[in-house]
């Protein structure tokens, strides 16, 4: 540890010589030095001999933080991921609202002219059954 206050991460170097023959189980995400002896375990951890309990417990917190780290780096990653695409989609939705707000407008106008024309093939249709009459 420095004496600043700030903890720095252990190392398996930092072990002591295991006297009483503890192990600790760390993550497999721990740095490991390349002097110590390590067995992988079933459940992707390592087990390094351990003389002070104290010792393994600090080993297991910095493991344990770097994975947390990790993982909160991959949460930011992939929230900014789907913030991206959010906005890609939003864009698109934008792009479609004005596409169907001029269709709409276009068949408002269609339907207007239409309305037109009904309107003068009635008046044509009734000057021409006038013109029948007579």
């Amino acid at each position: 540890m420095s004496t600043s206050g700030e903890r720095t991460p252990m190392q398996a170097s930092d072990i002591p010589p295991a006297g009483i023959g503890l192990q600790c189980k760390i993550p497999a995400v721990a740095a490991v030095g390349e002097g110590s002896k390590c067995s992988r375990t079933d459940r992707g951890r390592s087990a390094i001999p351990c003389g002070d309990p104290l010792m393994c417990f600090f080993l297991q917190n910095d493991a344990l933080q770097r994975e947390l780290d990790d993982l909160r780096d991959e949460k930011e990653q992939r929230e900014r991921e789907l913030q991206d695409e959010n906005a890609e989609l939003q864009g698109n939705v934008a792009k479609m609202r004005a596409e169907l707000e001029a269709i709409m407008k276009e068949l408002q106008d269609l339907m207007d002219t239409k309305l037109g024309l009904e309107l003068e093939i009635a008046a044509y249709r009734k000057l021409l059954e006038g013109e029948e009459n007579r």
